[in-house]
């Protein structure tokens, strides 16, 4: 796997990173928990027979399907709307 510059803390620990991310972004307190709040609501939501986890599960993401799946989800989140 290439590292470019800007993916050096791809490697660093969540638990240290974490921490430096949430100074970093200046959130309020009541922001930080809305956060903590929302993640938590959906990843209780998430669970193995989960169509996007069924869906991943169904294509080897080293194989060219795979490849082709993610390549799209890649670009749906690239391509721009009215509200981005």
């Amino acid at each position: 796997m290439k590292c470019y510059p800007h993916n050096d803390y791809y490697r660093i620990e969540e638990s240290e990173i974490v921490p430096k991310l949430m100074i970093a972004s200046r959130l309020t307190q009541q922001d930080r928990q809305a956060i903590l709040t929302d993640a938590e609501i959906i990843q209780s939501k998430i669970n193995d027979t989960h169509y996007l986890t069924k869906i991943l599960q169904s294509y080897d993401m080293s194989a060219n399907e795979g490849i082709a799946l993610m390549t799209l989800c890649e670009s749906l989140l690239r391509t721009p709307d009215k509200q981005t």
